[in-house]
């Protein structure tokens, strides 16, 4: 299972993992870093263009980046590569292997 929210502080990252840890699931945090500029050109260029996005300014959207928390190993099992520099491929290729037994 896959969710894609934000996760931007430890605090709800870890809340999420006691929740499914009783349930025998080990959660895995992959992280797509990518710098400031970029993120806010993204947020820009797909703002309100579909039926499910909703707008934030781009003031809002700049506190949420200036505030997210960087996940670090000691949280559990993680996959981090730059959005901007690592090839999609070798994202999956690095997902897999944490998720294989």
């Amino acid at each position: 299972m896959v969710l894609d929210l934000s996760f931007w502080s430890r605090r709800v990252r870890e809340d999420y993992r006691a929740l499914v840890r009783p349930l025998g699931v080990e959660p895995v945090t992959v992280h797509l870093t990518t710098n400031r500029a970029t993120a806010l050109a993204r947020m820009r260029t797909r703002a309100a263009g579909h039926g499910d996005d909703f707008r934030l300014s781009e003031d809002l959207a700049a506190t949420y980046f200036d505030h997210f928390e960087v996940p670090v190993p000691e949280e559990g099992p993680l996959v981090s590569y730059n959005s901007g520099e690592d090839p999609p491929e070798r994202w999956v290729s690095a997902i897999e292997q944490v998720l294989e037994p």
